[in-house]
C-alpha cells in the first residue's frame, strides 16, 4: 500500500524516462535544458508542498541527472508561484493518507518517503 500512497520508487521511475530528457511539463515542477543552463520551475499550488506526486517528479529529474549534466553548466531551481519557494513537506496530504493506514503500514510508508526524499535531494 505504501508504494500506492507515496508514488513509485526512483528506480521504477528509471525505466519509463522518456526519450526527449532535456525538458519535463509535469503537475508540480517543469525543466528545460537551454543554453548550457537546466532551469527547473516548482508550479504546485498552494506553496509547492512536496509530496507524493511532487517527489515522484523530483524523481524523474533526479534520474535524467546524468544526461543533463553532460550538457549544462548550471542546474537553477526557483518558484513560479508568488508564495515563495516551498513550504516543504504536504503534511496535510501525509496525515490524509495515514488515516486509512493501520499503524506498521503508516510507519514503514513514512520511512520509505523519508528515504526517498534523501535520496532525490542529496
Amino acid at each position: 500500500m505504501a508504494a500506492q500512497m507515496w508514488g513509485q520508487p526512483l528506480s521504477a521511475v528509471q525505466g519509463r524516462l522518456a526519450h526527449n530528457m532535456t525538458r519535463f511539463n509535469g503537475k508540480t515542477l517543469s525543466w528545460e535544458l537551454m543554453n548550457g543552463v537546466v532551469e527547473v520551475a516548482l508550479h504546485r499550488e498552494p506553496c509547492n508542498e512536496i509530496g507524493a506526486q511532487s517527489l515522484e517528479e523530483f524523481e524523474h529529474l533526479a534520474a535524467a541527472l546524468p544526461v543533463l549534466e553532460q550538457k549544462a553548466q548550471a542546474l537553477i531551481f526557483y518558484s513560479n508561484l508568488a508564495c515563495g519557494f516551498s513550504a516543504g513537506g504536504d503534511l496535510r496530504e501525509l496525515y490524509r493518507g495515514l488515516q486509512a493506514m493501520e499503524k506498521q503500514a503508516a510507519l514503514a510508508g513514512i520511512k520509505e518517503f523519508h528515504q526517498r526524499i534523501h535520496h532525490v535531494m542529496n
